[in-house]
C-alpha cells in the first residue's frame, strides 16, 4: 500500500495520472507506464497527502526538478480535496479508504462508490445512493444514509439518522437514543444508549452497557429471539437472563424483594 493519494507525474510535461489511489505498482501496470530504466523523464512516483505534502520522486536526469513537479501541482490543485476530487472523478473506485482525512466534507464521493471508510473524519459529504458499508467512527453527526446501506460503524455519533430498511449491522456506541430499528437487524453495538427501542425478531447480537432496568426496557425485548445474546454490564447473557437480572434489579430498586 502507498501513501493516500498516490499517481504519477512526468516531469517533462507536468502531466499527472492516476488509476489506483493507494498503489504504484497496480497503477504502472493498468496504465502501462513507463517507469524504470535509465531514460530519462520517465513516469515518476508521486503522491499528495490529506495533510497538504506533496512528494514526486523525479530522478538527477529528468528535465525538472522535484520542486518544480511539486509547484506544478500545487499550483493545478491547491488542496488536497482538490487533487483527490479531480482523481475521483477519472478513476471512479467502488471501494476508499479515506481514514486519513479529517475532514472530508469536501470530497465528491463518485457515485459508483459502495464501500468507504472514514474512520477519522469528524465530518463526511453527501453519501452516494449505492452505498452498502460505511465506517465513520469520528462523525459526530452523519449525513442523510443511503436506502442500501447494509453495514453502518458510527461509534461518536451521539444521534443517529433514520436507518435504512436494510441495515443488517449496526455499532453506534456514542448514541444516548436510538430511531428505530430496521426489521432484518441482526447485530447491534449500543452501549451508551439507556433506552431501547423494540428489537426486531433477527436481531442475534446485542451490545447495551448501559441500557437500564425499565419496564420499557424490558418490553423492547420482547420481539427479539430466544436465542439472542446480550452483553450487559460486563457480562454476557442471554435473553431469558437479562430480563431476569433487570427483574430482580427493579425488585431490589423498590424494596421489593422476595
Amino acid at each position: 500500500m502507498c501513501q493516500m493519494a498516490s499517481g504519477f507525474i512526468n516531469p517533462a510535461t507536468f502531466e499527472v495520472k492516476v488509476h489506483d489511489l493507494a498503489s504504484h505498482a497496480d497503477t504502472a501496470t493498468a496504465l502501462g507506464l513507463a517507469t524504470d530504466g535509465p531514460e530519462p523523464n520517465r513516469w515518476r512516483e508521486m503522491h499528495y497527502t490529506p495533510d497538504g505534502e506533496i512528494v514526486c520522486r523525479v530522478l538527477e536526469m529528468d528535465k525538472h526538478t522535484a520542486a518544480e513537479c511539486v509547484e506544478s501541482v500545487r499550483a493545478r490543485w491547491p488542496r488536497f480535496v482538490d487533487f483527490l476530487n479531480w482523481a475521483l472523478a477519472r478513476t471512479s473506485p467502488t471501494t476508499l479508504d479515506l481514514d486519513s482525512m479529517v475532514d472530508a466534507s469536501d470530497v465528491a464521493l463518485p457515485a459508483g462508490l459502495t464501500w468507504l471508510s472514514a474512520d477519522s473524519a469528524t465530518a463526511l459529504p453527501p453519501l452516494p445512493a449505492g452505498l452498502t458499508w460505511l465506517s465513520a467512527d469520528s462523525a459526530t453527526a452523519l449525513p442523510p444514509l443511503p436506502a442500501g446501506l447494509t453495514t453502518l460503524y458510527a461509534n461518536s455519533a451521539t444521534a443517529l439518522p433514520p436507518l435504512p430498511a436494510g441495515l443488517t449491522k449496526l455499532s453506534a456506541d456514542s448514541a444516548k437514543a436510538l430511531p428505530p430499528l430496521p426489521a432484518g437487524l441482526t447485530t447491534l453495538y449500543a452501549n451508551s444508549a439507556t433506552a431501547l427501542p423494540p428489537l426486531p425478531a433477527g436481531l442475534t447480537w446485542l451490545s447495551a452497557d448501559s441500557a437500564t432496568a425499565t419496564e420499557s426496557n424490558m418490553r423492547a425485548l420482547d420481539g427479539a429471539p430466544e436465542s439472542l445474546r446480550i452483553w450487559h454490564r460486563g457480562q454476557f447473557r442471554p435473553k431469558a437472563e437479562t430480563l431476569a437480572y433487570w427483574a430482580k434489579v427493579q425488585r431490589e430498586t423498590t424494596g421489593d424483594r422476595p
